[in-house]
């Protein structure tokens, strides 16, 4: 059933990329991280086996393989008789979440500071320029994509690859944490992530690693003071 030929034809470009041959129930795993990440589902969505299966043009047993994988890890939630769920994130996970990022990321960020080139940093700056051009069209339903995009090239030129796929781990749940957040001023949150980015690169330009960590976790800091606030008015609620 399962071909990577067909596959790569027959389904659209971003599946193909996660559907490799040499691993079929990682693949699947991986390409279902990915949809949570593009906000298919959100907090308390059920996701269909047989429905992922007809997409992929692979077998139920497989999803559910993969699934199972993902419930280890915290990704989804298996109910008694009642299929897999995209978890509803606790408050206690936000924070163990938040400051396993913070360590990983500051950790990347010093590595990635000693392998650094104009190149990349001309690639993050262009990065941020594009989460900025869709701030300013007003495209906050997926600003978070494009502002996001500065951690992963950062977690992808680390040079540690167990830095970079633990990053990849925890990154579904920081898809979920943007979901909690019920930012009402989108234009001011952008603007405010935007300016934090660009202190990043000045620092990066700059040759200061020190500084650099010190305006990622800043940046990554303010994101847990939000969830934080909300967190603390859903329970007085």
């Amino acid at each position: 059933m399962y071909n990577a030929i067909h596959i790569s034809k027959e389904t659209e470009t971003h599946k193909a990329e996660y559907l490799k041959p040499n691993n079929l129930v990682v693949s699947i795993e991986h390409y279902i991280v990915e949809q949570i990440k593009k906000n298919r589902w959100k907090q308390g969505d059920r996701l269909e086996e047989l429905l992922i299966a007809k997409e992929l043009n692979v077998s139920r047993n497989s999803v559910r393989d993969a699934m199972s994988r993902l419930t280890a890890l915290w990704a989804l939630e298996k109910r008694h008789w009642g299929g897999y769920y995209i978890p509803v994130i606790s408050r206690e996970q936000a924070e163990v979440t938040l400051q396993m990022r913070i360590t990983l990321e500051k950790y990347a960020m010093e590595l990635f500071m000693a392998r650094i080139t104009p190149q990349l940093i001309d690639e993050i700056e262009k990065s941020v320029d594009q989460s900025e051009l869709v701030a300013t069209n007003g495209d906050y339903a997926i600003f978070y994509k494009y502002d996001y995009e500065i951690h992963n090239i950062i977690k992808n030129n680390c040079g540690n690859p167990w830095v970079a796929h633990f990053l990849d781990q925890i990154g579904y749940v920081i898809v979920l944490l943007q979901q909690i957040e019920l930012i009402e001023d989108w234009a001011s949150f952008a603007k405010n992530s935007i300016n934090e980015h660009r202190k990043i690169i000045s620092a990066m330009k700059q040759g200061d690693a020190e500084q650099a960590v010190v305006h990622l976790v800043e940046h990554i800091e303010h994101q847990r003071l939000r969830l934080q606030k909300i967190f603390s008015e859903n329970q007085e609620s």
